[in-house]
């Protein structure tokens, strides 16, 4: 698997496993019927921001390990093919552009469900709170989607139609 696949997973996987942390809290808390909107969107923005911050440091230590990687499975390279070896495995290209586009979508398709989903359920007369986290969880569902086709376009390839 590349790095652009493993890249994909790692953050696919710390989404996951975000959202199902703040899940259970919401369910634990009592957020999910709660009528305090404030305390509601805090809750959402705290987990948010605790969820980038431990993307960022995962990103950064999924690098470190990849570089650990190719540096042990080059053997006796020497630091100028080790260096070479990493720009290259980590460059973007047109393929990488065009499969974040593709993959894009779904997260877009995700917030779109979210909008209508929140504005039915408050139509249909539920929490607000509720309606909310309707709309964080058809986000963050289109988001892992995203992450999904992202890995399955790297193995499988992509088309350009």
């Amino acid at each position: 698997m590349g790095y652009s696949s493993l890249r994909a997973l790692v953050s696919t996987g710390a989404g996951l496993a975000a959202v199902a942390v703040y899940t259970v809290y919401a369910a634990r808390v009592g957020l999910l019927r709660s009528t305090d909107l404030r305390a509601v969107a805090v809750a959402m923005l705290v987990f948010i921001g605790a969820s980038v911050v431990i993307l960022v440091v995962l990103q950064v230590l999924f690098h470190i390990a990849f570089a650990v990687r190719e540096s042990v499975s080059s053997g006796d390279a020497d630091d100028r093919q080790i260096d070479r070896l990493l720009s290259s495995e980590m460059a973007e290209d047109e393929l990488d552009h065009l499969i974040a586009w593709k993959a894009g979508r779904a997260a877009s398709l995700g917030a779109g469900v979210g909008l209508v989903a929140l504005l039915a359920l408050l139509a249909g007369g539920a929490a607000p709170a509720l309606s909310l986290h309707a709309l964080l969880w058809c986000c963050a569902a289109g988001s892992l989607v995203e992450g999904g086709l992202t890995v399955w376009f790297h193995q499988r390839g992509v088309s350009r139609g």
